[in-house]
């Protein structure tokens, strides 16, 4: 009877989830975990966690050894007024890193030396009933968001193409709701928009 309370218990300290790693053209290492009800995003030694369910935004830096947090809400619409969509045309299907996902173009002007493609999945999601503020979070925070989550894109800007950011693994593992909680001790400090 113990045995089966213990792994009722650590069932519920778990849930399914997802480990998504990311590469940049620039050699940065980007871990997107996505929970029930969370999205924690690494880069270096930053963290940058969505908790849909408590409505907040926390920023931590593990080297200052700080978290600052503002509202959900905040931090969409000051991401969502910075985010420029241009109009988007389907390319067709591709699969990155092990992800099936669907090719968008971005359609400038005739004769511009610029654009973007992206490839983008729905296959990552939050349960019920936060996959609205999932699908708000990545329109806001991601070129192509209003398609879903980015696993690859490359660019040109007056130049050659460059690919700028690919998805180099994705797995399905049970994640502790621990994973998205700033750690306790750290110095609450204000939250700026970098």
């Amino acid at each position: 009877m113990l045995r089966f309370a213990i792994l009722i218990l650590l069932a519920a300290a778990a849930q399914a989830g997802w480990i998504i790693d990311q590469s940049t053209r620039g050699d940065e290492k980007v871990r997107i975990v996505i929970g029930k009800s969370d999205w924690k995003e690494t880069r270096g030694k930053r963290d940058l966690i969505a908790d849909f369910a408590d409505d907040m935004v926390f920023r931590i830096d593990h080297q200052a050894k700080t978290v600052a947090k503002i509202t959900l809400k905040a931090y969409l619409e000051k991401q969502a007024a910075e985010q420029h969509h241009d109009a988007e045309k389907p390319n067709g299907p591709d699969r990155v890193g092990g992800v099936a996902c669907l090719r968008f173009q971005s359609v400038y002007t005739p004769g511009d030396d610029r654009g973007a493609e992206g490839c983008v999945t729905n296959m990552f999601t939050v349960a019920a009933p936060y996959e609205e503020k999932l699908e708000a979070w990545l329109r806001a925070t991601q070129a192509f968001g209003d398609r879903g989550l980015l696993v690859w894109m490359r660019a040109q800007t007056g130049g050659p193409w460059h690919v700028t950011l690919w998805t180099t693994h994705a797995v399905e593992r049970e994640i502790s709701r621990e994973e998205f909680f700033p750690p306790p001790k750290y110095q609450e400090v204000p939250f700026t928009f970098e």
